[in-house]
Parts: C-alpha cells; structure tokens; sequence
C-alpha cells in the first residue's frame, strides 16, 4: 500500500478484503482525512466483508507524519 498512500500529505484508511488463501478479493479506499486524522465507521467495513465473502480483513492507514506509533485512537480502532 506504500505506492498509494506513503506520498500523502493527508490520512487515508483503507481495507483490504481476503479469501481464505489470503489472496486480495477487493482493495477499499475507507475514508480521507485530515493532516491528524480520518474516521471509519466499522459497520461499513463489516458490511463489506461480508459482501466479498471475505474470511479476513488487513486495515491499513498511513501517517503523514512518518511516525509509526499508532494514536490511541488508532489502536481503539483495531
């Protein structure tokens, strides 16, 4: 995901949906955000899956500051 979002200047989340081969069935821009911050609704990723038959789920957002400790919020989200 580092070509899509590791130039940003903003958050952006994003879902990638997976079979039970963990193969990539669907790629899911979530939400964009501001420089601190974005929000997701989990129903939607939830509802989603479900649609894809996925049997896993990988949650990916970017920093643009470059930090790699998550927020607290980030970790709430997980």
């Amino acid at each position: 995901m580092n070509p899509i979002l590791g130039h940003l200047s903003h958050e952006e989340f994003w879902v990638l949906y997976l079979n039970n081969s963990n193969k990539i069935l669907a790629k899911s821009q979530m939400s964009k955000g501001g420089i601190t911050g974005t929000i997701v609704d989990v129903r939607i990723v939830m509802k989603q899956a479900l649609e894809h038959s996925a049997t896993s789920i990988i949650l990916v957002h970017n920093h643009p500051s470059g930090g790699l400790r998550p927020s607290k919020s980030d970790t709430q989200l997980t």
